[in-house]
């Protein structure tokens, strides 16, 4: 999800509480029609050099369609995991580095992101989808899963899947901040905000407050490394604190001055996650 307010939020925010006016109800409907309706941004051309080194691949992890990239033919898969209007190619240059390590790195765009399938998704969807992708590969010898992606991993490892190690980076924890940060965006008041969240839960069929990293995570038994940024804007460096903390194995690396997604292609931070992995192999 964007950072930054932008012109096209405005008009949005302009026309939701139009609708609002009109109809409550309605209101709240667009407003989470729109929350749940990832933005696909055009490919910098550092993420096209990085995807003229893989082989592009449609995986039918069944009941999911989904686009992707293979960066390697030999080594254990690992699966690289975007977040929240992101896509696989941002994770590119870890996925080379990975595969310099020997490893088999496989990046997927979830659905409704990059070129995979769907206008709409939400959490519960993107965690079946990652479900549904380790258990295509017949597990997986690690997972790094960036900002909403940590999320939809950890809510998809409630269910026993085989993977054997865990970085995430830049995690985001409390979803119920979303909808709040999402409501100022459009300038939408507390009371629309609200109610938006909470058709977006009946939606799904649970609250948000129930798929807080700090209450799965005691449960997971892969170690876990965490990355935050001091200076992350979009997800606190507090979350992924939250996460270590509530993480039976697990450590956590805090950096300043990378925001929230520079940490994906930094050179040191690349280093560690492969060293990480390396050492499950």
């Amino acid at each position: 999800m964007a950072s930054r307010r932008t012109p096209a939020m405005v008009v949005m925010g302009a026309v939701i509480r139009g609708v609002d006016r009109l109809s409550p109800r309605l209101g709240a409907r667009v407003a989470a029609r729109i929350f749940l309706t990832p933005r696909r941004a055009r490919l910098p051309e550092r993420e096209r050099a990085w995807l003229e080194r893989a082989r592009p691949e449609t995986f039918s992890a069944r009941p999911f369609e989904l686009s992707g990239h293979r960066w390697s033919e030999r080594g254990e898969p690992v699966l690289l995991v975007h977040g929240w209007e992101g896509r696989g190619s941002q994770l590119g240059g870890l996925a080379l580095a990975l595969a310099e390590q020997g490893l088999q790195p496989i990046t997927i765009d979830l659905p409704a992101h990059g070129s995979s399938r769907g206008a709409q998704t939400n959490l519960l969807e993107i965690s079946q989808a990652i479900a549904a992708m380790v258990r295509h590969l017949g597990g997986v010898a690690g997972i790094v899963a960036h900002s909403f992606g940590a999320a939809g991993t950890t809510v998809a490892l409630r269910e026993p899947l085989e993977v054997g190690r865990l970085v995430y980076l830049a995690p985001a924890e409390d979803f119920e901040h979303y909808p709040k940060v999402f409501g100022h965006w459009l300038g939408l008041s507390g009371h629309l905000s609200e109610r938006m969240r909470h058709r977006v839960e009946r939606r799904i069929g649970l609250t948000m407050a129930e798929l807080r990293g700090r209450l799965l995570a005691p449960r997971m038994r892969a170690p876990l490394l965490v990355v935050h940024d001091e200076d992350d804007v979009d997800v606190p460096w507090q979350d992924g604190r939250t996460y270590a903390e509530a993480w039976p194995d697990s450590r956590l690396m805090t950096t300043r001055g990378l925001g929230h997604r520079r940490i994906l292609r930094e050179p040191h931070v690349v280093a560690a996650v492969a060293r990480f992995l390396a050492e499950g192999t």
